[in-house]
């Protein structure tokens, strides 16, 4: 991958701040109407950081008054399948380094997936879009350049959703209906614009891999066996904000992650065939009988500390 300047929005520092999983719980709603989620919302909800009530006074007086009568938009932590159905999904490419492989690997076990791509890499690599599409795959929006979501103001959080969902559509051909935010971290005004531009926030039940660097055996052995029915996979085929940095020490680590990722990824797969999982796209998940008594949510914690399996990881 080669060094590309960072490319911000709207004036947005390029810098990440790695929210604690405490501020990802805190203060969960959206303004005085609450967040509208719908029966697969997981434990966890996301953090509300505004508007004050200066901005909304402020609002109020220009004619545009806060408001949200917006429906229902689920948050998807994981489905309560009556079936034996999975979801994998791949966030931050796409990228010639590692797309074309995992694409591989797939068509190799007939698996389908969902690619959650940044914007701005779409339009870097416009022919492995096609590529991803022309496999079968499912696409998600994953922002324009991968800003964490949380600690970006309003109109640069709506302008990284808007950027990256019209590139991915522009190129793909594809209509986009899930929002996969940077990190898993959202403020209650990009949870609002996502339900302003119809899309359901995908979130994950399972991290791909253990925290760290870790061989591909025990990367193995924590989908193996903690990939249940009904779970939505979190999994990656770039490196997010290390793509405008990739010499700089996080991206070297998330370097070494994503290809210990990779080389487990085939015995990973064989490992949920052999125990009848079914692998299907996040809309095909959604799509699955579910168990008539279910009581809602049925998402699990995969015991990690952190809602972001990377928060390890700051840019420097």
């Amino acid at each position: 991958m080669s060094a590309s300047t960072s490319p911000t929005t709207n004036g947005a520092s390029s810098v990440e701040q790695r929210p604690s999983r405490r501020r990802f719980l805190r203060n969960a709603a959206l303004g005085a109407g609450g967040v509208a989620t719908g029966a697969v919302l997981g434990p966890a909800a996301l953090a509300w950081r505004g508007p004050s009530d200066a901005e909304i006074r402020s609002q109020e007086l220009k004619g545009n008054a806060f408001h949200a009568d917006l429906g229902m938009w689920p948050i998807i932590w994981s489905v309560p399948v009556s079936t034996n159905a999975v979801t994998l999904t791949f966030d931050d490419g796409p990228d010639p380094d590692y797309t074309p492989k995992i694409l591989e690997i797939l068509a190799r076990n007939d698996v389908l997936a969902t690619f959650n791509m940044m914007g701005w890499n779409c339009v870097q690599h416009p022919e492995i879009v096609r590529a991803v599409v022309d496999a079968g795959h499912e696409l998600g929006n994953h922002s324009w350049s991968h800003l964490d979501l949380a600690t970006v103001d309003a109109p640069t959080a709506l302008s990284e959703m808007r950027q990256g969902r019209d590139a991915i559509e522009r190129i793909s051909g594809q209509t986009v209906h899930f929002f996969r935010p940077p990190r898993g971290a959202l403020s209650g005004a990009a949870i609002r614009y996502a339900a302003e531009e119809q899309l359901s926030i995908l979130m994950w039940t399972i991290n791909g891999a253990p925290r760290g660097v870790k061989p591909p055996k025990a990367i193995v052995d924590h989908l193996v066996n903690g990939v249940h029915p009904g779970y939505i996979v979190g999994l990656h085929d770039g490196i997010g904000r290390g793509t405008f940095r990739p010499n700089a020490g996080f991206a070297q680590e998330l370097t070494a992650r994503r290809t210990a990722e990779l080389a487990a990824l085939p015995a990973a797969i064989d490992g949920l065939l052999a125990r009848d999982l079914r692998f299907v796209t996040a809309g095909g998940l959604l799509a699955e009988p579910r168990h008539a008594d279910a009581p809602g949510p049925m998402a699990r914690h995969d015991g990690s500390d952190e809602a972001d399996p990377e928060a390890d990881l700051t840019e420097q």
